[in-house]
């Protein structure tokens, strides 16, 4: 396997693994299971790097969804017991849908 190149315990997905231009490693999914598309997301980061570029996040996360949800959305999300917990969950799928559509 190439170097930079790894897939987490129980995953399909390649994981890429490099240093930032401040010399901190970056991990990041590169959301595929073909090790070719991979291989060409980190060079990509790397690539970026050597020219002296700040890396592209692989997904960068939208925030017009985020903008338009209703204050009271998390009002009492910290609440304890059913109540809480089904505001944390519909929060969460919410989250994830904005995310990952």
């Amino acid at each position: 396997m190439a170097k930079g190149i790894y897939k987490q315990n129980g995953s399909e997905l390649y994981w890429i693994r490099y240093a930032g231009p401040d010399g901190k490693i970056i991990r990041e999914s590169t959301k595929t299971a073909n090790f070719k598309e991979a291989q060409a997301k980190l060079e990509n980061q790397r690539k970026a790097i050597r020219d002296g570029k700040e890396p592209e996040p692989i997904k960068k996360v939208p925030i017009s969804p985020l903008l338009s949800l209703p204050l009271n959305t998390l009002h009492g999300v910290r609440d304890s017991g059913v109540l809480g917990a089904r505001r944390v969950l519909s929060f969460s799928l919410w989250i994830s849908s904005a995310i990952f559509s």
